[in-house]
């Protein structure tokens, strides 16, 4: 039997993986900082006749980090997959304009430390079977500006390069190395599913979940200090835009506020107001993006 360590777990993503995973015949190992929920998640498998255990660990304590995986390692073995995908703090996100090295070094200690260390617990078992897979969990702003939470931007983009480079330096040994970038609200079991498919086919290594572009249109408002980091959502007048470009720009951003208030439970209603602002600006409330072209909001990169 394999086993799966998902580092990080919570109660949407993690636990679908752990389902999908768990369904395929994994064994579960599973970390977090809360033992009281690590208990109630391994029930929670069973139930579902799927072997798992969980022991409690801070990412920042790096020590502990690795006391936690070599309890899973002795319970069940060698570690044939590792998830690695520990939930920033929105309250931790700073503005690029205010950002300092205090929080640049919090995020990159969470995000790229902890991952770098939660790799060097596992590879060496991995090397020696000639088999394995490492997923890393992305931000949006691992593709897209961000400057709303700069700090956990830098520490995404970090750990999306930490990915890239293991991929090539392991995959002639038999070692798959991959990353997902959400860039939308997801659905978890959708995660999953994508998950279970990029260990099966070892490809590709990058993968986009979503349009990281969504996500920096809203950022645009925000910058001009009409969004709300979180929960998305206006707290000034919509700007008149000043050309076709912005204007898709504002329909986008719009439409990343809708998206969130249905998905957090906001209630039609405030999904309707924001549709009734896009409308004031030509946009179509029944249209995907609310009829923005994104490509003309953000033209593709320019090679020369």
């Amino acid at each position: 039997m394999k086993t799966m360590a998902i580092i990080g777990v919570g109660p949407s993503i993690g636990m679908s993986l752990a389902r999908r995973f768990g369904r395929e015949g994994y064994r579960i190992g599973l970390v977090s900082r809360s033992q009281a929920n690590l208990d109630a998640y391994v029930k929670e498998l069973a139930d579902l006749s799927i072997e798992s255990v969980g022991f409690s660990a801070d990412v920042y304590d790096r020590p502990g980090l690795v006391s936690a995986i070599e309890k899973i390692v002795s319970h069940f073995g060698p570690i044939d997959v590792l998830e690695y995908s520990p939930l920033m703090s929105m309250d931790s996100l700073v503005n690029v304009l205010s950002l300092d090295v205090e929080h640049a070094q919090s995020q990159l200690d969470m995000q790229v430390l902890g991952a770098i260390t939660c790799v060097r617990a596992v590879l060496d078992g991995m090397l020696q079977k000639g088999d394995g897979a490492l997923l890393f969990t992305l931000g949006a702003s691992a593709y897209s500006s961000a400057p709303s939470h700069s700090n956990g931007a830098l520490g995404v983009v970090a750990m999306k390069q930490y990915a890239l480079m293991l991929n090539t330096a392991l995959e002639p040994k038999g070692i798959y190395a991959g990353c997902l970038a959400i860039g939308q609200p997801p659905h978890p079991d959708e995660i999953a599913d994508i998950y279970w498919e990029k260990v099966q086919k070892r490809q590709p290594c990058e993968t986009l979940y979503g349009d990281p572009r969504v996500h920096a249109a809203y950022e645009v408002l925000l910058a001009q200090g009409v969004g709300r980091v979180y929960p998305p959502g206006l707290i000034g007048k919509l700007p008149t835009p000043r050309n076709d470009r912005e204007r898709n720009i504002y329909l986008i951003g719009l439409y990343h506020m809708a998206e969130c208030a249905q998905i957090l439970g906001e209630g039609q209603e405030k999904v309707d107001e924001v549709a009734e602002i896009a409308e004031s600006i030509g946009g179509n409330r029944s249209a995907p993006l609310f009829g923005a072209n994104i490509d003309l909001a953000f033209p593709p990169v320019t090679t020369v």
